[in-house]
């Protein structure tokens, strides 16, 4: 205002309490602006910004999305492998590739327990389907309760053993 008056740029900028070098980097940056065209246009680059951030994410999205195109993601297991593939390749956080890939965070965590005895109680359930060819798994689970072995009906049914 005080330069539109008829005062030299130095005089005007002691005034203002500003530096030279400051009005000259405004007005290279905003030229003939007027202030409110000035304020709309640093508003549309801090919307610009955040734009291009959004546009960024979907984008790592889609990579990781595609990148697993490998069949449907229907076991657990599956998904935590996928959760953390997307963790180690794309660089997203455990929650960001839990949301995107359907995972949920307290089965990603979840560590599967691993029973030593195994094979000793496939091997039992084998044998005794074939001396008892008719016995399901549940009759199975009663004669491994009389062998000694400590086990439910579940654990019966899920290793496979009371189908031969």
């Amino acid at each position: 205002m005080a330069i539109a008056n008829g005062k030299l740029t130095p005089q005007a900028c002691r005034e203002a309490g500003i530096k030279e070098q400051s009005y000259y980097r405004w007005r290279k940056e905003y030229g003939g602006l007027k202030l409110e065209q000035a304020r709309r246009l640093q508003e549309l680059e801090k919307e610009n910004s955040r734009l291009r951030r959004l546009v960024t994410e979907l984008s790592l999205e889609k990579q990781v999305l595609k990148g697993r195109s490998l069949g449907k993601l229907l076991s657990p297991e599956r998904r935590r492998c996928a959760v953390q593939h997307a963790h180690r390749q794309y660089g997203l956080t455990e929650r960001h590739a839990c949301r995107l890939l359907g995972q949920w965070r307290g089965t990603q965590r979840y560590i599967p327990t691993q029973h030593n005895d195994e094979d000793g109680l496939t091997r039992a359930i084998l044998q005794l389907a074939s001396q008892y060819g008719r016995y399901g798994y549940r009759s199975i689970t009663v004669e491994l309760g009389k062998a000694g072995w400590q086990v439910g009906k579940d654990r019966v049914r899920g290793s496979g053993g009371g189908r031969v």
